[in-house]
């Protein structure tokens, strides 16, 4: 039973992170094109092409729960091609540093799924010029810092009754990853979030 509960929250998680995002990412599109005459035809032709991948990523999470870009390109190029992917050009600028790899399995999908969650939070809420997203490793510790220089947030508030499952999803994969969550923010000077996390054994990689 525990473990029929372990694999539900899992699930859950997944097709929050996944799903969740890539709507988020079309409502964004739809109000620009409310509230704007200009690139109207891209917008639509985002929108287009963000439903036509449902299909896939759904079949993604049905077979292995791990997103194809993933799984394919690493965690590097898949944290770039999600901002690239669901960002408006420019709006807000993206700095994006990713020094690290060959990590675990593991490790790749909670990041990326905790990266995942933060930008588009970043996008939704902020009303940041720019931000920016670095992974680090110093030591035996990752570090993986995600700063906005939006609006920012009431901390105090925010510690005692944060919001919504995508954070709450946030927060579990921090403790699966044995890992520490920090934030600092106040209301109109952005906010950042550091999360460490011990090192794994990280993948060998194949010898030429």
């Amino acid at each position: 039973m525990a473990l029929e509960e372990s694999l539900k929250k899992k699930l859950s998680a997944e097709l929050h992170d996944e799903f969740g995002a890539a709507l988020a990412a079309i409502t964004l599109k739809l109000q620009c094109i409310v509230t704007s005459d200009k690139n109207i035809l891209e917008n639509i032709r985002g929108i287009e092409n963000y439903i036509r991948t449902l299909t896939p990523r759904l079949r993604s999470i049905s077979y292995n729960l791990m997103p194809p870009q993933l799984e394919r390109y690493g965690l590097k190029a898949a944290i770039i091609n999600l901002v690239n992917e669901i960002g408006h050009p420019g709006e807000p600028a993206a700095h994006v540093h990713i020094g690290v790899h060959n990590l675990q399995h593991e490790q790749n999908l909670h990041i990326f799924r905790i990266v995942q969650e933060l930008f588009t939070n970043i996008l939704k809420h902020s009303k940041a010029k720019s931000c920016a997203i670095q992974l680090i490793k110093t030591g035996k510790k990752l570090k993986l810092t995600v700063y906005d220089d939006g609006i920012g947030l009431d901390e105090k508030k925010y510690r005692q009754a944060p919001s919504g499952i995508g954070l709450i999803n946030v927060f579990s994969r921090v403790e699966l990853l044995n890992g520490t969550m920090y934030l600092t923010s106040e209301p109109g000077a952005g906010t950042e979030y550091l999360i460490e996390i011990p090192c794994f054994n990280e993948r060998k990689q194949a010898s030429s």
